[in-house]
């Protein structure tokens, strides 16, 4: 068992971190659960710390598969400060019903996010890492009714290994639309702050495209059915 170090506290002797990457730094160094103070309670976190740098907290799963919740384009679940239980998570597929948000979606300041379709792949996989987030949690960027031409996030995507990359799509962007055209979404690849985007869309809409949970145009990342979403202080 990982001993508490100046970065856990104890909750009934288990460790509670300040993060995953306070975990991180504190010996737990394998994907897994963990129990994190958020908002001054223990909470049940799940972290991705064997890819990309680890320290990856989970905010929440959006899919097309949950008919239960609204990630649609300023659906209601944008604006929702948490949503379902983690401990039905099935994280090793994007095939799987249930959505999910964690209470650090609304609470917890990070830098940079990683979207996924599941966290044993990577050929669906983008991140960022020059402070993408400057300190804002998700809720603050993603809530209904936020979207900027030049997006309230913007910058240089990182794709994970064997992730398809589509010609010049480029950036990360939160929040944000197309300055040309009318394709807001919450979270998508585009070909700039204020470009277009294909590669991949979370609360997506276009004349065309319809209202889209998740979307991949031109199936640029296959049949995409579902993402978790990471953020990282």
């Amino acid at each position: 068992m990982t001993k508490p170090t100046k970065t856990a506290d104890r909750v009934c002797g288990i460790p509670s971190y300040a993060s995953c990457k306070a975990a991180l730094a504190a010996g737990v160094k394998k994907n897994g659960f963990v129990q994190m103070k958020v908002g001054g309670s223990s909470t049940k976190v799940y972290c991705l710390q064997e890819k990309y740098g680890g320290g990856w907290t989970l905010a929440m799963r959006v899919s097309k598969r949950d008919g239960k919740t609204n990630f649609y384009h300023n659906g209601a679940s944008w604006s929702a400060k948490s949503y379902g239980d983690i401990n039905k998570l099935n994280l090793k597929t994007q095939n799987y019903n249930d959505d999910y948000i964690s209470p650090i979606y609304a609470q917890f300041s990070a830098k940079n996010i990683l979207v996924t379709e599941s966290v044993t792949a990577t050929n669906r996989l983008v991140y960022t890492t020059n402070n993408c987030m400057s300190g804002r949690n998700l809720h603050q960027i993603l809530s209904p009714g936020s979207k900027s031409c030049n997006g309230y996030a913007c910058c240089n995507a990182v794709y994970g290994s064997g992730s398809p990359r589509h010609g010049s799509y480029n950036n990360l962007v939160l929040g944000g639309d197309e300055c040309s055209d009318t394709e807001p979404a919450k979270i998508a690849i585009r070909t700039g702050c204020g470009g277009d985007a294909e590669t991949l869309q979370l609360g997506y809409y276009r004349n065309g495209h319809g209202n889209n949970e998740v979307y991949s145009q031109g199936n640029q990342w296959g049949n995409l059915q579902g993402t978790y979403v990471f953020v990282r202080e």
